[in-house]
């Protein structure tokens, strides 16, 4: 298992494409990752409607997961937490298409580097602008959620883009 966050998140889609389904009860505890983040930057398509029953893609966690009973009784609030690789997706487990272009292509993820071209911040300040970007319907910034921005981070930072220094948050030259 690679330690590095775009190495996870390749071998994460690697698993949903294997698996067929992927879903945030086993991306979020094995990957630290969520299917409306896979889905915002194009790589997974949420299910919205006729979400599976676990049983019926033959979940790995079947039987023994707590969530199990959302999608096979119940059958409330499960939209978008399972989804499917999208062509770009599987594009992007075959190394077609790097998931390096995938990100820096995303606006969210290009007003997150323009802003810290002025200089480091801390990641309060980060919490902030993506505070401050929730009130806007303009600001890119307001489709992500801070766990997802964390994600961002850690990709960019193991991408070479960014840089950590104690707590505050740096653009690479």
């Amino acid at each position: 298992m690679s330690g590095d966050a775009p190495g996870r998140t390749l071998e994460a889609l690697a698993r949903v494409d294997g698996a067929g389904v992927g879903c945030d009860f086993w991306l979020g505890p094995e990957f630290g990752l969520k299917i409306g983040w896979l889905g915002r930057l194009g790589l997974v398509r949420p299910y919205r409607q006729r979400v599976p029953r676990c049983v019926e893609h033959r979940c790995h966690l079947a039987g023994i997961c707590p969530h199990q009973r959302r999608f096979d009784v119940d059958r409330q609030g499960i939209a978008g937490l399972k989804g499917e690789l999208t062509g770009l997706g599987r594009q992007v487990v075959r190394r077609e298409v790097s998931l390096e272009e995938i990100l820096l292509a995303d606006p969210a993820v290009r007003v997150f580097l323009d802003r810290l071209e002025f200089g480091p911040v801390s990641q309060f300040v980060i919490r902030r602008w993506l505070l401050e970007a929730a009130w806007s319907e303009a600001d890119p910034l307001a489709a992500l959620t801070p766990p997802e921005a964390g994600w961002l981070l850690r990709l960019l930072t193991d991408l070479g883009y960014l840089a950590f220094d104690e707590d505050r948050v740096s653009r690479r030259r």
